[in-house]
């Protein structure tokens, strides 16, 4: 014990109890977001429970339209709970993301119409096919595309953004 440096404990101490505080302090961080599954007709729930601290930052994507915790969601949005409301944050609009519109050019035809009710006459349209249309024509509910005649079936998407 005579080689003992005791002046050093003091030091000790309070580094022993700062770690304390550190640990409090790491203790009351907020739970981070936990994906729990998907919400509505055929999810892993189909209804939202109460929001409660036992479930804060639990996350559930809407798969079916439709009205959860008094909030109406389209397939594509999000719920989180905070720990005492159910926050719904908006994803699945079309006017966001886009829509994708699939069809099947029959081989020998040469044009498509794809009709939808989010298809403006001012409505982005992007085309991804095989082949490059040589013509489109668009209005408020379709969009027309005339490609050359194809020797067999093509896959021809649109994608609608307004």
């Amino acid at each position: 014990m005579d080689n003992m440096n005791t002046s050093c404990f003091p030091l000790a101490l309070a580094a022993l109890k700062g770690a304390k505080s550190a640990n409090e302090r790491i203790d009351n961080l907020p739970l981070p977001m936990v994906f729990k599954g998907t919400l509505g007709s055929g999810g892993t729930i189909e209804t939202l429970p109460t929001a409660s601290t036992e479930n804060e930052g639990f996350v559930y994507i809407v798969i079916t339209d439709g009205t959860y915790s008094g909030q109406t969601a389209k397939a594509g949005d999000t719920f989180v709970s905070d720990g005492s409301t159910w926050v719904l944050v908006p994803s699945g609009d079309d006017a966001g993301g886009g829509l994708v519109i699939s069809q099947t050019l029959t081989a020998g035809q040469t044009s498509i119409t794809f009709s939808n009710a989010a298809i403006l006459a001012t409505s982005f349209i992007s085309v991804a096919s095989e082949a490059w249309y040589t013509a489109s024509t668009q209005t408020t509910g379709s969009v027309t595309l005339t490609f050359p005649a194809q020797a067999s079936d093509m896959l021809v998407q649109i994608l609608v953004a307004n």
